[in-house]
């Protein structure tokens, strides 16, 4: 065999081994010690097997590939797996026997200490399975090689430096640059894989400690996610949903199958909008309120829900995720809060009524009592007792007459309490008129009283004293 004819087997067997390691890396997360034991044997297995179809230079001197492997064990599992390899090709290689056992045993050590060190190493600086760093750890690893040749017996030692030092410094480092080239690839593609995964379990831990129910579904509206919280709302287990398409995630909700607010971010539907009392657009969000009567066996449930696209790299909407919330008690808690509000409102209205009726009897008897009295400083001040009366009983009227029983609109009143002081005191309104410049203006009852006392003074005053007889002119 000549030197190339290894190279090719050297080659065969280092994409073995990339493969090998491949599945090695897979099996690691069963135990660190247990996978660094296992890559042991195996990078100790195939360099027995480099071993078995080497490059033979003279009866007990061969060279072959066991250095880069028991290296790459050294440099990729650390300690344990370069002694563990180095000590079954260690092995064959004194079973062998020859003039090189030794030298060949001692090429072996060396390899898998200079690739414990580059391990350790590596921790410090990542870079050093880099191309240049690797092909450096080659040259290294392979003059050391070249150095053990001194031991061989003299001439034989000079021999073989002459010949072999060439080919192997131009074939061995840059198999092994190729070898941890591979593996590094590997390494970081499993690992790669291994990050996914993991934060595919973060996001559904996340995803299930979230207090609503959530639920999402991918571009062919599968469900891909349904969590803790809707597990309880529906009573159904993920494992029974995940996977399951045809609208299968709405009969938990609706008793049926039938598109639901998430399919309103493939295309809009009437059709669907009319399922909804309420929906809302949040920039590309969707929120509704419903009842859902298939809830809880049956006894339903108003809920809240908010749905949202999910992107792909470029932007494509590749699904959607909706978050739902029981708000049945709110509900329930609003509908009382109405309920006592207009019962509130109809008593505070009955209490008006029943205020401005008082006056109104209070008004008649002094009314009925002005008839006997002569004196008339005497009737002024009962007359002015019965305007004062009427204007706080229109207060309570017009807020009676009211949609908001908290206030009073003063414009309306102002021109209601001008209609009845004309009528009291018998002006013509086509000679003397009132104007009021008052517009949308409200105000309390606490406020509404004592102005609307003050505007009845000043007008029945102005009524009173402002005209002579037969005068005109404005109130304004």
């Amino acid at each position: 065999m000549t030197i190339f004819t290894d190279l090719i087997s050297n080659v065969a067997l280092l994409l073995a081994l990339s493969i090998l390691h491949s599945f090695l890396t897979r099996i690691w997360k069963r135990g660190e010690m247990t996978g660094r034991i296992f890559a042991g044997f195996l990078f100790g297995g195939v360099a027995v097997v480099g071993m078995m179809i080497p490059f033979h230079y003279a009866p007990g001197i061969i060279f072959d590939g066991r250095s880069m492997v028991v290296s790459m064990a050294g440099l990729f599992g650390g300690p344990v797996t370069a002694a563990i390899s180095a000590l079954i090709a260690g092995v064959y290689r004194l079973g062998l026997g020859g003039a090189g056992a030794l030298t060949g045993l001692g090429v072996v050590f060396t390899s898998a200490a200079l690739g414990a060190g580059y391990h350790y190493l590596r921790r410090k600086n990542p870079d050093v399975i880099k191309p240049l760093y690797l092909l450096a750890f080659g040259v290294i690893v392979h003059i050391s090689m070249l150095l053990w040749m001194l031991t061989l017996p003299w001439p034989v030692a000079f021999e073989v430096l002459q010949k072999i030092s060439i080919p192997v410094m131009l074939i061995f480092p840059l198999g092994t640059l190729f070898l941890g080239t591979l593996l590094a690839d590997q390494e970081e593609h499993i690992y790669a894989q291994k990050a996914l995964r993991e934060g595919e379990r973060r996001l559904a831990d996340i995803i299930n400690f979230l207090p609503d129910a959530t639920l999402a579904v991918n571009s062919e509206k599968k469900i891909i996610v349904w969590n803790k919280a809707i597990e309880k709302m529906t009573g159904i287990k993920a494992e029974d949903m995940l996977g399951k398409g045809n609208y299968e995630y709405t009969i938990p909700f609706y008793g049926e199958r039938r598109p639901q607010l998430m399919d309103l971010i493939w295309k809009t539907e009437q059709s669907i909008f009319e399922k909804y009392p309420l929906v809302n657009r949040e920039g590309d969000s969707l929120i509704a309120e419903t009842f859902c009567g298939a809830l809880y066996d049956g006894r339903g449930a108003h809920v809240f829900a908010k749905v949202s696209p999910l992107h792909d790299r470029e932007g494509n909407v590749v699904g959607a995720i909706e978050s739902i919330r029981d708000i049945t008690d709110r509900k329930h808690a609003e509908e009382e809060i109405i309920r006592s509000l207009r019962e509130k409102e109809s008593l505070l209205a009955e209490i008006h009524h029943r205020v401005k009726n008082n006056m109104q009897i209070i008004s008649s008897l002094l009314s009925l009592q002005s008839k006997d009295i002569e004196d008339e400083r005497a009737l002024s001040l009962i007359k002015n007792c019965e305007d004062r009366i009427r204007s706080m009983s229109l207060v309570h009227e017009n807020l009676y007459l009211s949609k908001d029983l908290s206030e009073i609109d003063f414009s309306d009143y102002m021109k209601d309490l001008s209609v009845r002081l004309f009528q009291v005191h018998r002006v013509d309104s086509r000679v003397v008129t009132f104007s009021s410049h008052i517009k949308d203006v409200s105000f309390s009852i606490e406020t509404a009283i004592p102005l609307g006392l003050i505007a009845n003074e000043l007008i029945s005053n102005a009524l009173k004293h402002a005209f002579p007889e037969g005068g005109k002119g404005n109130i304004a």
